[in-house]
C-alpha cells in the first residue's frame, strides 16, 4: 500500500500520561490487531527503544552530532513501517517529545520539541503522520514528574522546590501552538488523561485516530488491573536527599530500586535516616 494512502499516527508522550499502559494493552492485543494496526512501541530489542534515546539526547544536546543519530533512527523506523503490512501505522514513545523535566531543566518543558517535530516530518516522508500528545492537569502533572525524576533522573530537591520551577506551567496551550507552528493544527491532536472513559482500555481514542471504528475498539481486550501506583512519600524525601550524595548512576539506579521495593520502611521523619 502506498505511503501516502495510509493512516500514520506518531504518538509523542508526553511522559507520566500512561504510555506503559497504553503499550500494555497494545501488546496484548496484537494478534487481534493484525493486519489492522502496525504498532511500534519501546519493547526490548526493539529499534523505537533507540528513537527514544536518540530524541531525549537530541533535547538535551541539539548539537549536529545528536540530530544525525536522530535522523538514522528516524530513517530506520520509516523503512521498517514502508514495508509494513498494517493498514494503519502507529509509532509510540514517550520521550519522543524530549527529555522530561528534573531530567532536562525545569521551567519551560520541552524546548527542542519543534525542532525534533521538524525532523520527524523531514524524515517519516513518504508518510505524512498525524501527530498526538497526551496530556494531564498541569499540577497532577507535574507532581508525577517530579517522582519519576527523584526516581530515576537523580533530581535532589524537594517536590515545593520543583513546583515553584515549574510554576509558569499552567496549562498547555503554549505547547500545543508550538507544535502546531510545524505541523499544522489539522495534523495534532492532544488527548486528555482525565476524559478516559475506562482507564483498563487507554487505548480506545488513540485507535479510534487510527481509523478503527467503535465495535472493533470494543472487541479488544483491556488490561488486567491498573498499573503500579505511586511511591509514598517517606521514600520519595528519602531518595531525593540521597540524590545529592553525589553517586554514581549505577549505584543510584540500584539504590532507587531498594527503597521502592521497600518502600513501607520508610517513613517521613528523616532524623531516622540519617541523611538531614
Amino acid at each position: 500500500m502506498a505511503g501516502q494512502a495510509r493512516r500514520v499516527v506518531v504518538h509523542l508522550g508526553l511522559q507520566k500520561t500512561g504510555s506503559t499502559s497504553l503499550h500494555h494493552v497494545l501488546g496484548l492485543n496484537r494478534l487481534a490487531l493484525a493486519g489492522r494496526v502496525t504498532a511500534l512501541m519501546p519493547e526490548r530489542g526493539s529499534g523505537l527503544r533507540r528513537l527514544g534515546m536518540a530524541a531525549m539526547a537530541f533535547s538535551l544536546s541539539p548539537d549536529p552530532a545528536n540530530a544525525a543519530a536522530l535522523r538514522t533512527e528516524l530513517a530506520a523506523v520509516r523503512d521498517t513501517l514502508l514495508s509494513s503490512e498494517g493498514a494503519a501505522l502507529l509509532v509510540s514513545h514517550e520521550n519522543l517529545c524530549g527529555a522530561m523535566p528534573g531530567r532536562a531543566p525545569t521551567g519551560t518543558p520541552y524546548l527542542a520539541l519543534e525542532r525534533i517535530l521538524s525532523l520527524c516530518d523531514e524524515v517519516l516522508a513518504p508518510l505524512r503522520p498525524h501527530y498526538v500528545i497526551t496530556l494531564r492537569d498541569p499540577d497532577g502533572w507535574k507532581r508525577s514528574v517530579w517522582a519519576q525524576a527523584v526516581r530515576s533522573d537523580g533530581y535532589d530537591r524537594p517536590l515545593s522546590v520543583f513546583m515553584d520551577e515549574m510554576a509558569g506551567l499552567t496549562g498547555w496551550d503554549g505547547l500545543l501552538a508550538r507544535a502546531a507552528s510545524v505541523v499544522g493544527a489539522d495534523r495534532l491532536s492532544a488527548l486528555k488523561v482525565e476524559e478516559t472513559r475506562d482507564l483498563l482500555r487507554p487505548a480506545d481514542r488513540l485507535l479510534a485516530l487510527l481509523g478503527l471504528d467503535q465495535a472493533e475498539i470494543a472487541a479488544l481486550a483491556p488490561l488486567p488491573k491498573l498499573g503500579k501506583t505511586r511511591v509514598n512519600e517517606g521514600a520519595l524525601e528519602f531518595l531525593w536527599k540521597a540524590n545529592g550524595l553525589g553517586l554514581g548512576a549505577k549505584a543510584r539506579q540500584r539504590l532507587s530500586e531498594l527503597v521502592v521495593q521497600e518502600q513501607a520502611l520508610f517513613v517521613q521523619d528523616s532524623r531516622l535516616w540519617g541523611l538531614s
